[in-house]
């Protein structure tokens, strides 16, 4: 896991173009067994109830994944079509 977890890192420090003082100083990383069992309770950061994708328009973030809903792999699936949506009608 904790290889795993150094590769994923490196790869988003290169697409992302981080270096030491722009990459997240906390990483986490855990198997699909600890996914969320059921959807959050909090608001996305865009304010819309019942996103999974939360979008911070003035950051350029989205943040979103299968921990956002009820942990399974139609949550990825939902997840994806509402970062697709936000990004076509260029919320970022």
């Amino acid at each position: 896991l904790e290889q795993v977890k150094n590769q994923l890192l490196q790869e988003a420090k290169l697409l992302l173009d981080w270096d030491q003082n722009t990459a997240p100083r906390w990483v986490d990383c855990h198997r699909w067994r600890y996914a969320a069992l059921k959807p959050l309770s909090t608001p996305s950061l865009n304010g819309n109830s019942g996103q999974i994708a939360h979008i911070d328009s003035s950051k350029q973030w989205i943040v979103t994944g299968d921990w956002c809903d009820e942990g399974r792999i139609e949550s990825c699936f939902k997840a994806a079509k509402q970062v697709v949506k936000a990004v076509g009608e260029r919320h970022l």
